[in-house]
């Protein structure tokens, strides 16, 4: 998913206090929620408000990676069901957030199951019913500690769980004879990403993982992102995920660097760190902010594993 420039000029009130509620909803403003980009072998993408949609068309009914919002899991559901001769087999969430699994409601009749790490469910409900929208929230049914896999009919979708990063449920989802894998959030391409704590992420782990999810990967890999730069876009290869590896530990070296120096905390938060003038972002996803929630990450010392968060 792009990101238009006039997202970040002249935000009006209204949007700003959704923005302070959720960073990623302002990620998400597309005129026309349309958008569907066949990348390989009947496996594409669709574009709409929210984080990237992933689809895969199927003799036995079409799988689909993140639901977005309501208002563009309907167009998306509606032009999947006249892409697809068999209707819908299953809906996999990367992750907990809002932008991934708002839609869940309006693909909830039409598909079979619902897959998600089995953090995500309880994040989930963490989430809506602290921000008292519990209403209209649908879960995913089908849950997996590790891995999970399922052929299809010329197809084999598998979903692995790495460790606590951008949350503590993330799941990489790859159609191995496609050979594209999903990553959600755990990418962000050139943008400033948005670090969730209280959702179960760490930068520290966020690094490791994105090391893993590059060595499982090849270089004909076609990888989908959760979010795009205008100019870079939502998909790559597996070197975008060491770009978003590099970017942190860039952030990492430079917080080393001015402890060393005897620099305070307060200076070091106050430093500037160039590089990084192609990403966008916004009041909250900023490379002021991933520094000072990575020097809070490297104080807490990361998250070494993920617990069962409580729901």
């Amino acid at each position: 998913m792009t990101l238009d420039r006039r997202s970040f000029i002249g935000v009006s009130a209204t949007t700003a206090a959704a923005l302070a509620m959720n960073p990623l909803r302002l990620l998400a403003q597309q005129s026309a929620p349309s958008n569907f980009t066949e990348i390989r072998k009947s496996v594409g993408t669709f574009v709409g408000q929210g984080g990237t949609i992933g689809w895969y068309l199927g003799k036995g009914g079409a799988v689909v990676i993140d639901s977005q919002f309501p208002r563009t899991a309907e167009p998306c559901l509606k032009g999947l069901k006249e892409r697809s001769t068999s209707g819908l087999s299953m809906l996999i969430n990367t992750h907990h957030h809002g932008d991934h699994t708002g839609g869940n409601a309006v693909f909830k009749s039409a598909v079979k199951k619902i897959v998600a790490h089995e953090n995500v469910p309880i994040l989930q409900k963490k989430q809506a019913t602290e921000g008292g929208k519990e209403a209209g929230q649908v879960y995913a049914d089908t849950t997996f500690a590790k891995t999970w896999r399922e052929k299809l009919d010329g197809e084999t979708v598998a979903a692995k769980y790495y460790g606590p990063a951008h949350t503590g449920g993330d799941a990489v989802i790859h159609f191995e004879n496609a050979n594209v894998a999903h990553t959600g959030d755990l990418v962000f391409n050139r943008i400033h990403p948005f670090i969730d704590f209280p959702g179960g992420g760490t930068i520290l782990g966020w690094i490791d993982v994105l090391q893993d999810v590059h060595d499982d990967l090849d270089k004909d890999t076609v990888v989908i992102f959760g979010h795009g730069s205008p100019k870079q876009g939502i998909t790559g290869t597996r070197k975008d995920v060491l770009v978003m590896r590099d970017y942190f530990q860039t952030v990492v070296q430079h917080i080393e660097k001015g402890k060393k120096k005897g620099a305070t905390k307060e200076e070091i938060l106050a430093s500037t760190l160039g590089g990084f003038e192609d990403y966008t972002g916004n009041a909250r996803m900023s490379i002021a902010v991933t520094i000072e929630r990575t020097y809070e990450d490297l104080e807490r010392g990361g998250v070494k594993k993920s617990p069962k968060p409580k729901g």
